[in-house]
């Protein structure tokens, strides 16, 4: 494994403003928008932020925290009025109409401009939800600013969406954060690989975020995933023939914690 060389850190030191645009009156807002609660029906208990460390060979879980109530309803502050109630509002209602169809599972066509304007929105929430105060940010400053000025999604960031139906997944979230290192020697204390998992009704969402390092095999194309950032370049039906089960979720979401094979591999082949 080898380092880029980058010294981009997740969070600004001292950071008070918008995490895009560093200004403005902070507003605390729920991580998804109000018509999306509408749509999923909900459920008691609670979810769970899991926290990784990884030095060399086996990953080290150093914290894991389970959050009251659904994950739908979970509030951040960390976004300023002018944000949220600007072009992050204009985002939301562009994507609308197709997000609804894929909660619902209501057949589609997820074309190549779809794919695009879900892969933006789906970044945008990923780098709300990077700041949650307790989630183990690792989406860079630079980045959050990229995007904000002209839409740019992080390069190393993938994105895949899933159809499924599991009442345990609805309103899930699962966020596995941990530094990849080839030895102790090497640890800097700043995590650079993070998986995601959101439930949204009957869509599944996997992002995995990798900075700075080779973290060597990759193989994170599960059963019946479509692949939107990178984009493929190719329309999509929807929903895909063979959904996602709510236990290979569960395998999936223990992954990168649990399936590691050696210091420059990570094997998630079994999903395939």
């Amino acid at each position: 494994m080898e380092s880029s060389g980058t010294s981009m850190l997740p969070l600004d030191v001292g950071r008070s403003g918008c995490v895009f645009c560093s200004g403005g009156k902070l507003s605390r807002e729920h991580l998804w928008a109000k018509w999306i609660h509408d749509l999923i029906p909900r459920r008691s208990g609670g979810y769970n932020i899991t926290k990784v460390d990884r030095f060399g060979g086996q990953p080290v879980i150093s914290d894991q925290i389970t959050r009251q109530g659904a994950a739908t309803s979970s509030r951040l502050r960390v976004v300023c009025q002018s944000c949220n109630n600007g072009w992050m509002s204009a985002m939301e209602q562009e994507v609308r109409p197709l997000l609804s169809r894929l909660i619902l599972g209501t057949d589609t066509t997820l074309t190549c401009a779809n794919q695009e304007l879900l892969a933006r929105y789906l970044t945008m929430k990923l780098m709300v939800w990077d700041q949650e105060p307790r989630a183990q940010p690792v989406i860079s400053k630079e980045e959050r600013a990229a995007f904000y000025t002209s839409r740019e999604t992080p390069k190393n960031l993938s994105i895949w969406a899933l159809a499924m139906d599991d009442p345990n997944w609805r309103t899930a979230i699962y966020s596995n954060a941990f530094e990849a290192t080839k030895s102790l020697e090497t640890r800097t204390g700043i995590r650079n690989v993070k998986l995601t998992i959101w439930g949204l009704g009957r869509l599944a969402v996997l992002a995995l975020y990798v900075r700075d390092i080779d973290i060597g095999v990759l193989a994170v194309d599960p059963l019946g995933a479509v692949k939107i950032l990178p984009n493929q370049g190719q329309d999509r039906l929807w929903p895909p023939i063979r959904p996602v089960a709510g236990p290979d979720l569960d395998a999936l979401a223990a992954a990168l914690r649990t399936r590691m094979t050696g210091p420059d591999t990570i094997d998630m082949t079994h999903f395939a």
